[in-house]
């Protein structure tokens, strides 16, 4: 969409009467919008526009594209700073291998749609379940010790005991333990598990 056409979505149809904006927005067709020229279609319009200054924490500015580099690098402390809250993603629990039952650390495997996974690591995770949150660890990668090919997410609670097929749960992430590694045997895994 070309910028002009931006501004007459905006202050022609919609009829907008104030924007509020970052101090680096860019709009329209190659980034052609700025922040001087939406300000001069906003006047043209009667309509205002107000500039946020960036905001920064530990002199690190605060934007999405930094908190989905942390993440995207299992950075999820360091997400957690900028948002001023944990990362977290949704997902409906899917049956999986039942692997986990078998070795004594039964596990939810989480379904998520269009959602942003954090690296391939071992997390110390919050799980929102049906009666409260729950400690866990989490699993995302490919299962190596069995072979996996498929990124999955597992997670592990400690302390629920139930059926979770279907549900619906939230997970966050409070930070990265490892990353994921392969085992010699299950015994080995299992005892780096406990």
């Amino acid at each position: 969409t070309p910028a002009a056409a931006f501004e007459q979505i905006l202050f022609g149809d919609l009829k907008v009467k104030a924007v509020v904006i970052g101090s680096d927005f860019t709009y329209g067709q190659k980034r052609s919008g700025t922040v001087p020229t939406l300000t001069a279609a906003a006047e043209k319009a009667g309509a205002k526009v107000a500039v946020v200054s960036p905001v920064t924490v530990d002199g690190v500015v605060v934007s999405s594209s930094r908190v989905r580099e942390y993440v995207l690098e299992g950075r999820v402390a360091a997400a957690q700073r900028l948002l001023g809250r944990f990362f977290d993603l949704d997902g409906t629990v899917v049956p999986g291998q039942g692997r986990g039952r078998t070795i004594g650390f039964p596990t939810a495997n989480i379904d998520t749609q269009n959602e942003l996974r954090p690296a391939p690591g071992v997390y110390a995770i919050r799980v929102r379940v049906l009666d409260g949150w729950h400690g866990g660890a989490a699993n995302i990668g490919v299962k190596p010790t069995f072979g996996g090919t498929e990124v999955t997410i597992e997670a592990h609670l400690f302390d629920f005991q139930g059926d979770l097929y279907g549900k619906r749960l939230r997970v966050e992430f409070v930070d990265r333990l490892r990353a994921e590694q392969r085992f010699a045997s299950v015994a080995e895994l299992t005892g780096q598990i406990a």
